[in-house]
């Protein structure tokens, strides 16, 4: 369940780097939480925005490369999303590479405005709406990922321990 791009990277470090990423999941569904805790709060319109930038963030930065060793070498793989998840992950990564983690001018579509005071521009920002509906499909998807990760931490653990005594 993994890409190996070097056969420099050890298993301890694969270890590592799924335990990595599983911190990073964990944070993103801690931001999720919160913004539920959040509710109607007098913070909302301050707040969530950055609890849903922080979400997307984490959880795609899981299955961006990571470099070990100096390589680019390692992501978590698709095989750990559950079928039923593969269209909300494929959005929280697009929203990660387009529009929280980078600048996709396409995707930001500014739009020229005038009004009698001043001209401005209005940005695309449906997405954060769309992720604020989504929390409860975002934190399942998590936790799936996160027991399957878990199961396999475990089990690696034990291989690298087991090498080692």
């Amino acid at each position: 369940m993994t890409n190996q791009k070097s056969k420099e990277i050890s298993q301890e470090q694969l270890f590592l780097h799924k335990s990595l990423a599983t911190i990073k999941l964990k944070d993103a569904l801690l931001s999720l939480t919160a913004i539920e805790l959040c509710g109607k709060c007098i913070a909302m319109k301050t707040v969530v925005p950055a609890l849903i930038r922080d979400a997307i963030v984490q959880y795609g930065s899981a299955f961006k490369y990571g470099n070990i060793n100096h390589k680019r070498g390692h992501k978590l793989d698709i095989l750990y999303i559950p079928e039923k998840h593969l269209k909300l992950h494929q959005q929280m990564i697009t929203y990660r590479d387009q529009l929280y983690a980078h600048i996709d001018f396409d995707t930001k579509n500014p739009v020229k405005m005038k009004n009698e005071n001043n001209i401005y521009y209005k940005l695309n920002d449906s997405s954060l709406q769309v992720c604020i509906d989504s929390i409860p499909e975002m934190k399942s998807l998590i936790l799936c990922i996160l027991q399957k990760l878990g199961n396999e931490i475990i089990e690696e653990h034990q291989k690298i321990l087991e090498k080692e005594f």
